[in-house]
């Protein structure tokens, strides 16, 4: 159900960012997510995220995932952090699998923390052994 929804959102959201891409780039400068970001224009910052996002830019789902934290917006902070997991940001890892635990989907969250572990966020080792002494 939720990879379905991931495929959903980045389909959705890929629709979108075509559209908004042939307006965002008529203009000759335009600022960068984290500028946007910084002068609290967290919808625009969004959007170029989540296209660098989709792109393959860790570093852009990374600070998605943070802007969603920022904006108490539960499903932009696991699908940013999820993603830069994926692409290789360790401690996004961390993160994000600690809050999949959260939400009941151990499942996911170990295979993140494990993720994270093997990429060599310490944090990560240390949150599946304190895991492991609790279960």
């Amino acid at each position: 159900m939720r990879r379905s929804f991931f495929i959903h959102w980045i389909t959705s959201t890929s629709i979108l960012l075509g559209v908004l891409l042939v307006s965002v780039c008529a203009q000759a400068d335009f600022p960068s997510g984290r500028e946007l970001a910084a002068q609290k224009k967290y919808k625009a910052a969004a959007r170029i995220f989540i296209k660098e996002c989709l792109e393959n830019n860790a570093e852009s789902c990374q600070d998605l995932g943070a802007m969603g934290t920022l904006i108490d917006d539960k499903q932009m902070t696991i699908l940013g952090f999820t993603r830069a997991c994926l692409l290789g940001k360790a401690e996004s890892c961390l993160i994000s699998g600690s809050q999949e635990i959260y939400r009941g989907h151990d499942k996911d969250g170990l295979a993140l923390l494990r993720r994270g572990c093997a990429d060599g966020n310490n944090d990560s080792c240390r949150q599946l052994d304190l895991l492991k002494q609790h279960h």
